[in-house]
């Protein structure tokens, strides 16, 4: 599927959330409001996709973020292995940190789905140095995550 077209603004309420479904984000906080992000594609969390990588440059060091839906781990499908939201970051996030590298901040952004529904999502974050990093599958049946940094 062609991605849809990003907005100009980086993160911030009414903003698509992915590429491929036209869910906006609602109650960006200040501290994150205008970051740059990846819109992922939604249909990437599920099984078939599990060996989808984003691979991802920053030409110097930053705050880099990721969103963990709040429903993880619920019917994640990978066997087990995922018992907690950090768990999920740090699979995402395994080929380039160690685990509990990437920590909760205790701050939730929403994707607005429709007139009733804002999923909560969790959001991850490390400080890490200018290079490429790869970030992982996410085989959750939930929503995918989105990357993004902050200088």
């Amino acid at each position: 599927t062609a991605p849809l077209a990003t907005e100009p603004g980086g993160l911030m309420d009414g903003n698509m959330v992915y590429s491929d479904r036209t869910y906006p984000w609602f109650g960006i906080p200040a501290e994150y409001a205008g970051s740059e992000y990846i819109r992922t594609f939604n249909s990437d969390k599920n099984g078939g996709t599990v060996d989808v990588k984003y691979e991802v440059t920053i030409s110097r060091p930053a705050t880099v973020w990721i969103t963990v839906d709040d429903r993880i781990p619920a019917e994640w499908n990978s066997g087990g292995t995922i018992n907690s939201q950090q768990d999920a970051a740090d699979r995402v996030t395994a080929a380039f940190v160690t685990a509990g590298t990437f920590v909760d901040t205790g701050i939730d952004i929403y994707v607005h789905e429709n007139d009733t529904t804002d999923r909560s999502m969790s959001v991850f974050a490390a400080e890490l140095p200018a290079g490429t990093y790869v970030f992982g599958s996410m085989d959750s049946g939930k929503n995918f995550y989105n990357i993004g940094a902050i200088e």
